[in-house]
């Protein structure tokens, strides 16, 4: 019995030129100096790059250079959006001051003293979020009495 499926095709061979051999060459011969040279630029890179530390901290001087007109017109346009920004954020502790309540203030205090304080007051106030952190260099005191380590009766 002979069967409905024909053959299968015969791939055509592949042709490649010269210069697809020689690169396929070049590849393979030079193919192990990729990570020595990888490893060279990375250290030329940290040894000739200045380090992050040695940039100024953020803004506009750490992008363009001193003593241009774009970085003066960019440093007036960065002065002139933070005062607008500061003039909008002292209008928001009325706004949120309205919608908040009793409880919800009582878990925020900032907010009731940002609210309390009158507006001519903090025209021109920067407040930071967080809490102050203390260093101290006094050590605790060893427990007296006997340890209790994992116990569940007193």
């Amino acid at each position: 019995m002979e069967s409905d499926t024909p053959a299968p095709a015969v791939p055509e061979p592949v042709r490649t030129g010269r210069p697809s051999r020689a690169f396929a060459w070049l590849v393979v011969t030079l193919g192990w100096l990729v990570v020595p040279a990888l490893c060279v630029a990375a250290f030329a890179a940290w040894k000739g790059l200045p380090g992050i530390s040695t940039l100024p901290t953020s803004g506009v001087q750490a992008l363009l250079p001193e003593e241009t007109s774009a970085g003066k017109a960019e440093l007036d346009s960065v002065q002139t959006i933070q005062k607008e920004y500061w003039r909008i954020f002292w209008q928001q502790p009325e706004v949120a001051d309205s919608i908040v309540t009793p409880a919800q203030k009582a878990l925020f205090p900032m907010l009731r003293d940002m609210a309390a304080t009158p507006m001519r007051d903090r025209e021109h106030s920067q407040w930071q979020f967080g809490h102050p952190v203390t260093f101290s260099d006094k050590a605790k005191p060893a427990p007296v009495g006997p340890a209790s380590v994992n116990k569940t009766q007193p």
